[in-house]
């Protein structure tokens, strides 16, 4: 009769400590998502379409800074560099970020600023949408007939 009492007493002290036993909540901030991105943008920085390799670099565990580069067209071919500021935390990010495209074959070369929305999953996919201000320096020179204004982009590709 003692060892079932002893066994119950057991089992009752362990299934209890077991149950009782808090786990802290793990937040993913940003020193645990993917730091490389390849993605396809559409009608983003670089006009139509464009291709982009992105490099994150944590700041803070919910800031960040984000370098990209990449290629795309609007009527000609064009390369572009921006840098983002990165805030949040989990999966979902606020991102802005000031950028730079030229384009090869025309003299058109222009400065857009963004403010978007970034969802980099932890399994790799990531979809980022940002309205933007495009500023083309051909104005400058009195041609107002030129890509720019408002603009709107959308995203998707994979983290590694």
């Amino acid at each position: 009769m003692k060892r079932i009492i002893i066994v119950f007493l057991f089992y009752f002290l362990l299934t209890g400590l077991l149950f009782t036993q808090e786990s802290e909540p793990t937040e993913s901030g940003m020193k645990d998502i993917r730091k490389n991105s390849f993605y396809t943008e559409i009608m983003g920085n670089a006009g139509l379409i464009s291709i982009n390799y992105e490099r994150l670099l944590p700041l803070g565990n919910k800031t960040g800074l984000g370098f990209r580069i990449g290629t795309g067209t609007a009527e000609a071919w064009t390369g572009l560099v921006e840098v983002n500021f990165i805030y949040g935390q989990d999966r979902n990010f606020l991102e802005t970020g000031i950028g730079y495209t030229d384009a090869f074959d025309y003299p058109d070369q222009w400065i857009s600023i963004k403010l978007g929305y970034r969802y980099q999953a932890t399994r790799g996919f990531l979809f980022k949408i940002a309205p933007m201000y495009i500023y083309n320096f051909e104005r400058l020179k009195g041609n107002f007939d030129v890509f720019g204004g408002v603009w709107i982009g959308a995203s998707f590709g994979y983290s590694f």
